[in-house]
């Protein structure tokens, strides 16, 4: 994969030539095909560092609605505010443990 070339290329503007195509901007495939696939080997920290919180937020989700599931069934073990909070600390942790099994299996 040739990371160098640009794959939204961005025009620049400042030479009054509206078809003149800086090719040294914008993002590489490396970085397009990170975001895409939602892995953080994009080469860059800040665009791997939301890939990360993007996942941790999407994999809370998904454990938030197992334990709604699991839970709603016994309302009444816990009072309506503490519930959601614990709801909502579990599925953080599940995510967590999601994200840093996924990161020793991977090495990244």
């Amino acid at each position: 994969m040739n990371d160098n070339n640009s794959v939204f290329p961005v025009f620049d503007s400042t030479h009054g030539d509206a078809d003149y195509l800086c090719t040294g901007s914008g993002l590489t495939a490396k970085q397009y095909a990170a975001i895409h696939l939602k892995v953080p080997r994009s080469g860059d920290p800040d665009i791997d560092g939301m890939i990360r919180e993007n996942r941790r937020a999407e994999f809370a989700g998904q454990a938030l609605r197992i334990i709604i599931d699991k839970d709603m069934k016994f309302p009444d073990s816990l009072q309506h505010e503490d519930w959601m909070e614990y709801a909502s600390t579990r599925s953080f942790e599940f995510a967590d443990a999601l994200l840093a099994e996924w990161e020793t299996e991977t090495g990244k």
